[in-house]
């Protein structure tokens, strides 16, 4: 059996010891799904900012091919 305390469970069976708590499973599957959204939100934004430096580096690399400028003395 157990009793409800404050998102945990408390187990109140004669095999656990007194004042052992277990986590509430559907409480838990929220917090890794709502950590798993975050995630997948982070590792869009560095896809994103991958894209973003490549196109830059690309850029770049365009402006190198048109010469350099030497100083005269």
């Amino acid at each position: 059996m157990f009793s409800r305390t404050s998102g945990l469970l408390k187990v109140v069976n004669d095999t656990a010891e007194e004042g052992e708590f277990m986590k509430n499973p559907i409480e838990v599957l929220r917090r890794k799904e709502a950590e798993l959204e975050r995630l997948q939100e982070e590792v869009e934004a560095l896809r994103l900012v991958g894209r973003l430096l490549r196109r830059s580096s690309a850029a770049d690399d365009k402006h190198q091919d048109r010469g350099k400028i030497l100083q005269m003395p």
